[in-house]
Order: structure tokens, then sequence, then C-alpha cells
């Protein structure tokens, strides 16, 4: 989903966009991001991806108190929602490559476990007042 630009609009302007598109992604996809679908947490990462540059590239822009908190709360959900992608892509590309089965039964256990993890990041407090609220 892509922010629509618009000539002569502000830099405010220009962040509420992008930040509307990116919290339109990850509201469109966190509920499903615990499944069985790894596509649905891709997207989520990658809403919270950008939702984290816009962040950064209109930092001088936007009140400093509120957008510290929202960049905490994203970097404590960040690493878990990477690393459960990551062991998606490793456990698909084991099966596409005909993988073990020993091997193969270990990389899915690692990846319920880090769905998991990302399954609570998202359950928690801090991600519920920073993009749910």
């Amino acid at each position: 989903m892509r922010a629509p630009a618009r000539r002569g609009a502000t830099p405010p302007a220009g962040f509420r966009a992008i930040l509307a598109s990116a919290l339109a992604q990850i509201e469109a996809n966190a509920p499903f991001a615990g499944g069985d679908d790894a596509e649905f947490l891709h997207q989520l990462r990658v809403g919270v991806r950008r939702l984290r540059s816009a962040l950064q590239a209109f930092r001088r822009v936007l009140p400093r108190k509120p957008r510290k908190r929202l960049v905490r709360a994203l970097r404590g959900v960040t690493p878990r929602l990477g690393a459960a992608r990551d062991w998606d892509v490793f456990a698909a590309w084991l099966e596409s490559a005909g993988a073990p089965a020993l091997l193969l039964a270990k990389a899915r256990v690692e990846r319920a476990n880090a769905r998991r993890r990302a399954r609570q990041a998202l359950g928690s407090r801090a991600w519920a007042k920073a993009v749910v609220q």
C-alpha cells in the first residue's frame, strides 16, 4: 500500500499520509499474523518497518516524546517479528530443498517458537498502547 503523494504537501501532512498507510497495513495483518499463513506476518513486518522509517525520516517535525515512545514500542516488537519471519523463510527453504526430516522437524519447532514469541509481542501492553490505540 502506498501513501498518496500530493504536490505542495507539508512535511506533517506527508507524515500523516505515510502513517495512515503503514497503520492500515499493520491493522490489516496483525489479527492474522499468528496463524499458519506466513504472508500476514511478513506484511505486518513490512508495515512496522515502514512506520519506523517514517518516524526516522520525519523526526525533526514530530513531537519528540510521543515519537520516542512509539519508536521504543516498535523496537520491542521488531526483533520478534524478524525472527519469526526468518524461521518462516528458512523452514520453507528446507521444505523446498528436500532437507532431512530431522532438520526440517527442528526448523518447524523453532518456527513455532518464534511465532509464539511474535504473538506475545503483539499481545503486549506496549504494542497495544503504541499502535492499536
